[in-house]
C-alpha cells in the first residue's frame, strides 16, 4: 500500500494496513520494545494503520480509530511522556487524533475537536507559547486548527510550526 524510508529504518504499510518496519533500532525507533541494535528483517508495529511518518530514531503512526502511537528517540521531551528516556516500544500518545506530526524533538497533534497539542525542543520559540521553554509532555496550544506542518533547517531543529485554522487563517511560531 505505502513505503517510507529514512536513513535508518523503513517501514511499510500492507493492503490490510497493518504496518511493519526493520532497520536502525538503537533508539528504539522500530517501536517493538527490543533490545536489538539493529532490524534486519521486517517486523509488525502496528495495526488498522491510517498514516505513518519515519524519520528513522523516531516513528509514528495514527489508526482509523484515532489514536496516536510514536517511538524513539525522546531528547528534548518529544515523546510526551515527561522525561527523556527514549522509548523502545510504540506508545499511544492521544485518542481522537485526525493528525499527528513529528520532528526530531518535536512531535504534535490535532484532535477531532481541532485541538492542538504540541511537546518537545521549544528553543526558536515554535511552540507558540511566548517563551523558550521546551515542554515534556503534550500540551494544549491552539483551537480551531484545520491542519498542521512543521519547518526547519533539518529534522534536528524544527524551526517553525504551522497551522491553518477553520477559517483558513495561517498561524506560525518560532523563527
Amino acid at each position: 500500500k505505502s513505503v517510507q524510508c529514512s536513513g535508518w529504518c523503513t517501514f511499510y504499510a500492507d493492503n490490510n494496513n497493518v504496518l511493519y518496519g526493520c532497520g536502525d533500532n538503537r533508539y528504539g525507533g522500530v517501536g517493538i520494545n527490543s533490545s536489538e541494535t539493529v532490524i534486519n528483517r521486517f517486523v509488525k508495529v502496528g495495526e488498522n494503520v491510517k498514516n505513518y511518518q519515519i524519520l528513522g530514531s523516531m516513528n509514528s503512526y495514527l489508526t482509523y480509530s484515532g489514536e496516536y502511537y510514536s517511538a524513539g528517540y525522546n531528547t528534548g521531551g518529544n515523546q510526551g511522556t515527561g522525561n527523556n528516556t527514549t522509548v523502545k516500544k510504540f506508545t499511544k500518545r492521544g485518542d481522537n487524533v485526525v493528525q499527528g506530526f513529528i520532528m526530531m524533538r518535536l512531535a504534535m497533534y490535532v484532535n477531532a475537536k481541532n485541538e492542538l497539542y504540541v511537546t518537545g525542543l521549544n528553543t526558536h520559540g515554535q511552540q507558540g507559547t511566548g517563551n523558550v521553554l521546551a515542554t515534556k509532555v503534550f500540551s494544549k496550544r491552539a483551537e480551531n486548527v484545520k491542519f498542521l506542518a512543521g519547518f526547519g533547517d533539518s529534522d534536528y531543529e524544527p524551526n517553525i510550526i504551522a497551522y491553518v485554522d477553520t477559517n483558513y487563517d495561517l498561524y506560525l511560531a518560532g523563527d
